[in-house]
């Protein structure tokens, strides 16, 4: 499981870093070099009544920070993050997500995969996967 996003009782910490070959096929993809790509990470929080937020943080390094996030009341929500391109204006096209994340009353945590979470938390938004991108992205998969 990708651990990207941590918690360390005050803050989220979340690793930006890709691999060459991956770096090298998203930039193919969008016909840019790597370090030219506008990267931003976007992090969710959803509490327990599927209510969600969204932060967008900019990636200063194309290759790679560890990127320290703040958050208010951290407690019995689950959060997960993406790494992401900022394609056009207001288009945000996640490259990378990762596992999720929840942060229980007691400062507990507990870890799931994606697809996990989405199986056991459906909830309209999550329903069908590429109704959910485009949802969240504004980025279709099937035009694309």
């Amino acid at each position: 499981m990708d651990e990207r996003l941590q918690f360390d009782g005050t803050q989220l910490t979340f690793q930006t870093a890709l691999e060459e070959e991956k770096r090298q096929l998203i930039a193919w993809h969008f016909k840019s070099s790597w370090l030219e790509l506008p990267q931003a990470v976007r992090l969710t929080a959803l509490s327990s009544e599927n209510k969600f937020a969204q932060f967008l943080f900019p990636v200063d390094r194309p290759l790679g920070q560890m990127l320290e996030m703040r958050i208010p009341r951290p407690a019995n929500r689950y959060y997960y993050a993406d790494l992401g391109i900022i394609k056009k204006v207001q288009t945000f096209v996640p490259i990378l997500r990762s596992n999720v994340l929840f942060i229980c009353d007691d400062g507990s945590l507990m870890y799931s995969d994606w697809f996990s979470f989405q199986r056991d938390h459906a909830s309209p938004p999550l329903l069908e996967q590429n109704t959910w991108w485009e949802f969240f992205t504004g980025y279709s998969l099937s035009a694309h």
